[in-house]
């Protein structure tokens, strides 16, 4: 298995995110908005739905580091159902994902 690993750099990427109708700026690295954005695809959600999904769990973390832990825990996820031989069970790993962020935060 060969895998396509990018060079990480340093800049961020900054996006205008809605959350509850208020525009506000988020920087990441690139490869945290890649994951994101898939998972956006997978769960047929809008980038700023995500968004206004984590907001609400994110307690007193910074919202940059609640999303780089839902893209964490979301592949973990994903990872658990390919290794239990279910990977078509993704339909729940967000909301899998996400009530595990709540037990963390």
């Amino acid at each position: 298995m060969r895998l396509n690993i990018r060079p990480v750099t340093g800049a961020g990427i900054r996006k205008n995110i809605s959350i509850h109708d208020r525009r506000t700026t988020i920087v990441l690295e690139q490869l945290v908005w890649d994951g994101l954005l898939d998972i956006c695809r997978w769960e047929s959600l809008s980038l700023d739905a995500l968004c206004e999904t984590v907001v609400g769990r994110r307690g007193a973390a910074s919202m940059s580091s609640m999303l780089r832990t839902t893209l964490l825990e979301y592949y973990r996820e994903m990872a658990d159902a390919h290794a239990a031989g279910a990977p078509n069970q993704a339909d729940a790993i967000l909301m899998r994902a996400m009530t595990k962020l709540d037990a963390w935060g």
